[in-house]
């Protein structure tokens, strides 16, 4: 019966110990299930976050792209706008302006010099 009450005796002390290897062995694994979880939702947080970079990213470059498209848009619907004005109005191109400019400047020239010749008939007749 020694034997029995050794054994007995010997199982105790090592079910205790093996309890409290036990213990601290769940107690590790909880431990580094715990790190690893927070590792997880930091690796996730992470990725959410490029994720919404690059969207943003994206969204800007986008906005970039329409941005350069619009000024096109724009300088061209002005100059469609400003056509039919000119063409409701009627008014005159620059060309033809100018044009009317070179015309009233020659016409202004002969004029003086009708006046001039104009002036010099009249002193040639009045004289006779």
């Amino acid at each position: 019966m020694e034997t029995q009450t050794d054994n007995s005796g010997s199982a105790q002390p090592e079910s205790a110990h093996d309890q409290a290897a036990a213990a601290g062995f769940g107690d590790r694994i909880r431990e580094r299930a715990r790190v690893v979880k927070s590792q997880l939702d930091a690796a996730e947080a992470k990725a959410r976050q490029r994720l919404a970079d690059s969207r943003q990213r994206l969204a800007i470059s986008k906005a970039g792209q329409r941005v350069q498209e619009v000024p096109v848009k724009l300088r061209t619907a002005l100059h469609q706008v400003v056509g039919k004005v000119r063409d409701g109005l009627d008014l005159p191109s620059r060309t033809e302006v100018s044009e009317l400019a070179q015309r009233i400047d020659d016409l202004d020239r002969k004029l003086g010099e009708y006046e001039v010749q104009s002036s010099a008939r009249k002193k040639r007749n009045s004289d006779s």
